[in-house]
């Protein structure tokens, strides 16, 4: 049956190749990884003074005996009981999420920031918690998990880590690593007399949907090398193309044509 095919012509020829990318592992310049920490130790120092000094401002004497005994001193913001107390009790916020009324999470204090911009505890403490997880998950944690046999980073990597087929990757997790902290990815490096190459489709899900569909307009899109997307947001938007784009044709930024865009995307692959 199809699910034996596809253990016997894809599953079991993969193996071979997993324990390969596993044995082969990957190299990690420890140097600017060192360079890092010194520089993330800075600004998580920074970051933290500015708390604290504002930490410092506010009268805790308006809390009730039994919140204040909470409270340690200094606060420690990575508590969530102490953190709650702070946005609850202090400044008296309503939390977005009622599955979480005392919730302290990431959406929560981004919910913070963007309600009152004024104060910029909520944000520090968003910025604190960057800092620290970028030193603790990857900057201070992977060059530790060198092996000293090979001077290599070695994963584990499971074929079947997703139910969409898709791998995922542990100890340690090589799947995760930002995307928007360029800086972080440049701790790995190619073994010397490599190089690393990437690539990517380019809207393959689509590609496919048009190829399997036959939609005239859809492939007529992708002949005259139109952006799917972009396209599609002029025709339900009925605006220009080139209004629906994320960059103008002069190289600006467009970001109501991102948003245009951004729209059929999530509406396309979801």
């Amino acid at each position: 049956d199809d699910t034996g095919l596809l253990y016997t012509t894809v599953e079991i020829p993969l193996i071979p190749v997993l324990a390969e990318m596993e044995d082969n592992g990957v190299c990690i310049d420890k140097q600017f990884a060192q360079e890092l920490a010194v520089k993330y130790k800075e600004k998580l120092g920074h970051v933290e003074l500015r708390i604290t000094a504002y930490l410092k401002t506010l009268d805790y004497t308006v809390l009730p005996l039994e919140k204040r005994g909470k409270l340690s001193n200094p606060i420690n913001i990575g508590s969530p009981t102490q953190l709650a107390i702070i946005l609850y009790d202090m400044f008296n916020l309503t939390s977005p999420d009622k599955q979480k009324p005392r919730g302290t999470g990431e959406e929560i204090l981004e919910h913070f920031t963007e309600m009152s911009p004024d104060i910029s505890l909520f944000a520090d403490i968003l910025e604190y918690r960057e800092y620290n997880k970028l030193l603790s998950t990857y900057i201070e944690k992977m060059p530790n998990e060198v092996l000293t046999l090979t001077g290599k980073l070695h994963a584990h990597f499971n074929q079947y880590g997703a139910k969409t087929g898709r791998f995922s990757s542990s100890d340690p997790n090589l799947q995760n690593i930002p995307s928007k902290n360029k800086e972080i990815r440049k701790m790995f490096v190619a073994s010397k007399g490599y190089v690393f190459v990437g690539n990517d489709y380019s809207q393959q899900e689509p590609r496919v949907l048009a190829f399997a569909s036959g939609d005239e307009n859809m492939i007529n899109a992708y002949k005259e090398g139109r952006d799917l997307y972009a396209w599609m947001g002029s025709l339900v938007y009925k605006v220009p193309y080139e209004e629906c784009k994320e960059f103008l044709p002069d190289g600006t930024k467009n970001p109501e044509g991102k948003k245009r865009r951004d729209s059929m995307k999530n509406l396309v692959l979801g």
